[in-house]
């Protein structure tokens, strides 16, 4: 399947072959925030990361880990960052919509299983190869060069609350809230309550307002931990208003994940990180957004 040898047009940044592609299909989905929207791809010794923006104010990731290639080989000089493992190698942007046609070529069939070689050479197309059952397809999908992407600073240190759950569950509570905005409602309201040990989402719409809590000793709830944005101790209650844009996209990877960590930290930064086993292993996605207010700038 594909070349018996590297591009001649510049030197092999990555060669990888994945066994089964679909779960980069469900990935590529789940964080396309807009549906002509760019993807940028960032790639170093510890595998793919994959990041869509919009607005200014939302950004997602998806992480493929080294360990979830069949074969991941690397090579180049050191990275823009000075080289340090884990740093990016190399990174370029395409259109998402283009890579998640080229993906869906196989995989909206059941039981697609396609097996994904990929070789990219810097300054070159992303050059694929798709194989299910014999029938080999092959794609070069074209790149630019990468924009500055936002930088949200988004630490353990500054980490205020921090509520682990399994994401069936969530999915099933959220199910209750009216994020079409077909009741005028354009935020999603989340807190957690340190005293109450609390997690709790609201909206509120023209002719109804709803909230929905979780108890931090629930069955589901897995880990739950709150601390007082001003140092002072104790637990506060920690949270702000987000666009109802960025859940509609955030909760997509409810479907597929196992565990869900909602997470803010000192300036209301919102994170919401999904657990997803990819056959015997795991890896992550995670939407990060900014308060829908003027008190919080990246710039």
């Amino acid at each position: 399947m594909g070349p018996d040898s590297p591009s001649s047009s510049g030197p092999v940044t990555v060669s990888a072959q994945l066994q089964n592609a679909r779960f980069l299909l469900q990935f590529l989905k789940a964080i396309q925030l807009r549906e002509k929207g760019d993807v940028t791809i960032a790639i170093s010794d510890n595998g793919l990361k994959l990041t869509t923006e919009d607005s200014k104010t939302y950004q997602a990731n998806a992480y493929v880990q080294k360990e979830l290639f069949r074969t991941f080989d690397l090579k180049g000089g050191p990275g823009p960052a000075g080289g340090d493992r884990g740093e990016p190698e190399t990174c370029f942007r395409l259109r998402g919509g283009t890579l998640v046609d080229c993906l869906g070529l196989f995989g909206h069939q059941p039981g697609a299983a396609p097996v994904m070689c990929l070789k990219y050479s810097e300054g070159d197309p992303l050059r694929l190869w798709l194989e299910d059952g014999g029938v080999v397809t092959e794609v070069r999908a074209r790149t630019r060069a990468a924009d500055r992407l936002l930088d949200f600073g988004f630490n353990n240190a500054d980490i205020k609350a921090k509520v682990i759950l399994q994401a069936e569950h969530l999915k099933e509570v959220l199910s209750d809230l009216d994020l079409s905005g077909s009741d005028g409602v354009d935020h999603v309201e989340v807190s957690v309550d340190g005293p109450r040990r609390e997690l709790r989402f609201g909206t509120s719409g023209a002719s109804v307002d709803l909230d929905v809590s979780i108890p931090g000793d629930s069955p589901v709830v897995t880990h739950f931990s709150s601390s007082s944005v001003d140092g002072g101790g104790g637990g506060t209650v920690v949270g702000g208003r987000y666009k109802c844009d960025f859940f509609r996209v955030a909760l997509r990877p409810l479907a597929i994940a196992e565990k869900v960590s909602v997470r803010v930290d000192d300036r209301r930064v919102l994170c919401l990180q999904y657990m997803v086993g990819v056959e015997d292993r795991k890896s992550f996605l995670e939407f990060l957004c900014l308060p829908d207010d003027d008190d919080v700038d990246l710039d």
